[in-house]
């Protein structure tokens, strides 16, 4: 199995954390936190419907960071 997280390039930073987080079933009240929280994290303020297509690796990856810091809460 891949090590590498990998956020779906067509779909916005926004769209990328919406959907990773109600694929790992966060209610909606907590996904909506999640979201502001990943976006300020990752510093995506503004950038937040941008493609991740888009982002430089850096970017992309503190995305993924905060992504998977709660996932297994």
């Amino acid at each position: 199995m891949s090590q590498q997280f990998t956020l779906y390039n067509d779909l916005t930073a926004m769209q990328n954390i919406r959907f990773y987080g109600s694929v790992h079933g966060l209610p909606s009240d907590e996904l909506r936190q999640r979201i502001s929280e990943i976006i300020q994290m990752a510093g995506l303020e503004g950038r937040e419907n941008t493609l991740t297509g888009k982002f430089v690796w850096g970017m992309e990856t503190t995305t993924c960071i905060g992504l998977c810091d709660r996932s297994s809460s």
